[in-house]
């Protein structure tokens, strides 16, 4: 199971951004799975509370969010594409060049906690961004958040 590799990875660099961003803990993060990343997000769920055990990310919610494989068809543009079928258009069958997404595995957000100043959400970029719903944000059940996934 290299999902295990890859929720140490996570671990890894959440730490470093702590660490540069004065956080005390990570409270929460959000991974950009895509569905041709080799990647599965129920084994990276099972295996991210074990690698985070006695670090700053213990505890810390994990949400998944799986990107579809998306590519770009000669004749019918943007297509999303099924694994069973491979590098096929699902409309004419004709052969895509290239995913144009669905090979991400992306560390999209993190949420710092820290007992004297609350909480503080980093985006993609590394800079803070408001936090609409507050410290105490809880994510939607999968049936409300399609493609979401929470640990």
């Amino acid at each position: 199971m290299h999902e295990a590799s890859v929720a140490l990875a996570l671990v890894d660099v959440a730490t470093e951004a702590l660490h540069e961003h004065g956080g005390a803990r990570v409270t929460a993060l959000t991974v950009r799975v895509g569905a041709w990343s080799s990647v599965v997000p129920e084994a990276l769920m099972a295996a991210f509370p074990a690698c985070a055990a006695g670090t700053p990310l213990q505890g810390a919610r994990l949400t998944v969010v799986r990107v579809p494989g998306v590519g770009d068809c000669p004749a019918h543009g943007p297509v999303e594409l099924d694994l069973t079928r491979g590098l096929r258009c699902p409309s004419c069958g004709a052969a895509v060049p290239a995913l144009v997404q669905g090979d991400e595995l992306e560390l999209d957000e993190l949420e710092l906690g820290d007992p004297e100043l609350g909480e503080l959400a980093l985006g993609r970029q590394g800079r803070p961004e408001p936090d609409p719903a507050g410290p105490e944000r809880t994510a939607l059940p999968d049936s409300e958040t399609p493609g979401q996934e929470d640990v």
